[in-house]
């Protein structure tokens, strides 16, 4: 679980949707938005739509959130907000396969800022 200092609060998503910048790949879709701090926070969506059962809601979330915790350690002081929502088919990943499709995102949004 990320800790509280790494995580998007849920009043700021809404601007970063609407104002952010997007990429996306097949299996998830994320917004991204340059913030004031000299670190990066992120928000991770499942929506019901995608995974009817909770559990495996949560467990794609774990998988994503593990991701992003070892990103945080590797990486450089970049400071921008991301949302990370999942698409269609992403329950059915691997955490080898959630791995790859996140790394894809976040080594685009260093691109970017």
């Amino acid at each position: 679980m990320l800790s509280k200092k790494f995580r998007v609060p849920r009043e700021e998503m809404e601007m970063i949707m609407k104002s952010g910048k997007s990429f996306h790949t097949d299996f998830f879709y994320a917004k991204f938005l340059p913030n004031k701090f000299s670190f990066q926070r992120f928000a991770v969506v499942i929506p019901i739509k995608i995974e009817k059962k909770s559990s495996g809601r949560h467990l794609l979330k774990r998988r994503i959130t593990s991701v992003i915790e070892r990103f945080i350690k590797n990486s450089f002081q970049k400071s921008f907000d991301s949302v990370i929502l999942a698409k269609k088919n992403s329950p059915t990943l691997s955490f080898s396969e959630v791995a790859l499709e996140i790394n894809k995102i976040l080594e685009h949004t260093y691109k970017l800022f």
